[in-house]
């Protein structure tokens, strides 16, 4: 049995992620920003122990931590709260650009330094950090949820090789497109601008995607799950995890491909054209 605190469980991965790894016989601890969501009492009923912690807040998170470490060791922790937006990268404001990184890349740091200190004492411990297929490419409309999913990735790089030599195991995991999540209906919106030059690119790409993914097989949440709780109870799993056949495909190009071929195939596979 593993001590396990994930983030962001209020719905989606997170939320289903608590629900299996208390089914399977792990002590939980979901972090939510307030208790009183609609999920929380199911999350209780399954025994799961909701603590109250926003990624965002320094005083929060030392608080939510302290809380789980006063009843015990932490022997992992899963970062997936995040938020999205739908915007080109001139039309996004300085404000919701530093509100996607406070939670996508500030809040997984807060909380990795948090929990790092006694998970070194120990000389045991994992963190696993949930990017997206959005960290190793960047989409129209995507620009700033993207970086803030490479940022991500590149810290978790540097930590994997600086607490390897403390027995702690680092760890991301990379979704592709799984409707079930509900990281869209939840996302910020959209910085849309009356006229923008843009607004006729990215409609063909968002109209493409939808196009693209209708005509897929529905990917299974539970495959990212899996892909989690692997990440946490098995130490020989690498340090990425694309999941999902759309995140595999695109990190396998993007390792064997220049960009050149990326773009190219981008182009073709979704019908955009080129700037006019």
């Amino acid at each position: 049995m593993a001590r396990v605190l994930i983030t962001g469980c209020s719905s989606g991965f997170g939320f289903e992620a608590a629900k299996t790894f208390r089914a399977r016989g792990d002590e939980v601890f979901a972090g939510v920003r307030d208790l009183s969501g609609r999920t929380v009492g199911e999350l209780r009923e399954l025994g799961v122990t909701p603590v109250v912690i926003d990624v965002t807040d320094d005083v929060a998170v030392e608080r939510g931590v302290t809380q789980v470490l006063a009843a015990g060791p932490l022997d992992a922790l899963v970062n997936n709260a995040a938020i999205f937006l739908h915007a080109a990268v001139e039309e996004t404001s300085d404000a919701l650009a530093y509100r996607m990184f406070e939670t996508n890349f500030f809040g997984p740091l807060r909380m990795s330094r948090a929990v790092l200190p006694s998970m070194r004492a120990r000389r045991q411990g994992v963190i696993v950090n949930v990017s997206s297929v959005a960290g190793f490419l960047g989409m129209p409309g995507h620009g700033i949820y993207a970086a803030t999913k490479f940022a991500l990735v590149g810290m978790s790089e540097a930590l994997y090789h600086e607490a390897k030599p403390f027995g702690v195991r680092v760890r991301v995991v990379e979704p592709g497109a799984f409707p079930t999540t509900e990281i869209l209906r939840k996302a910020l919106g959209s910085a849309r601008h009356f006229g923008s030059p843009y607004q006729a690119h990215l409609d063909a790409f968002a109209s493409a995607m939808s196009s693209f993914q209708k005509a897929a097989p529905s990917p299974d949440e539970s495959l990212v799950i899996e892909a989690i709780w692997r990440a946490v109870h098995e130490p020989e799993t690498p340090f990425q995890q694309p999941v999902g056949a759309d995140a595999q495909a695109v990190a396998a190009a993007r390792r064997a491909q220049p960009f050149e071929a990326i773009e190219a195939m981008i182009q073709q596979t979704l019908g955009l054209g080129s700037a006019s």
